[in-house]
């Protein structure tokens, strides 16, 4: 963005590693005013704060730890119209794990295909143009007789056609990495 980083919303919080790298070994410490994390498992968040927290916001890291707000919840719900998050909230960057494949994906198109509504309500939760969007794209590729190359092509294809299709029309960087599980 052109402008300093001031609020990000973090889809899928798990351990909270992404947030605590953001805010105690960047740059960003300085321009990020708030992270929300959503995680949609009340366990989850609860060891994210508990466990994980105390060692990732301590010493000289130990302020960054109330500029983030934890929100349990289901991240589609949060978003979509009359969600939590959808009230007038906006972010100057969000990140986003998905699962854009889904179960018995062989023979069909990735699930990601029917998620154009989440992405047209998150791009209602921008607070500018130039917004950063990061998918971090988590997958179980089943081989359903293609290379891995094939399927992350197609992941990618489909991903950016939704996105479009949602508003964001520009997208600077396509590269898909599949993290498989």
């Amino acid at each position: 963005p052109s402008s300093p980083v001031a609020r990000i919303l973090d889809l899928g919080l798990g351990g909270g590693t992404f947030i605590g790298h953001l805010l105690c070994h960047t740059d960003a410490r300085n321009r990020v005013h708030e992270v929300v994390a959503v995680d949609i498992s009340t366990a989850v968040a609860r060891i994210a704060e508990e466990v994980f927290f105390p060692v990732i916001f301590n010493g000289s890291c130990g302020s960054q730890r109330s500029k983030v707000r934890v929100v349990v919840g289901d991240a589609f719900a949060l978003v979509s119209a009359g969600g939590e998050l959808h009230g007038g909230e906006t972010f100057d960057a969000i990140v986003l794990d998905i699962d854009p494949v889904g179960e018995g994906a062989c023979g069909r198109q990735p699930a990601v295909a029917a998620m154009r509504g989440f992405f047209t309500s998150l791009g209602q939760l921008t607070a500018r143009d130039d917004t950063i969007l990061v998918i971090n794209v988590i997958a179980n590729l089943p081989a359903c007789g293609r290379t891995q190359a094939d399927q992350r092509q197609q992941v990618r294809r489909v991903l950016e056609r939704v996105l479009r299709a949602a508003g964001w029309s520009e997208l600077r960087h396509t590269a898909v990495a599949i993290e498989e599980r």
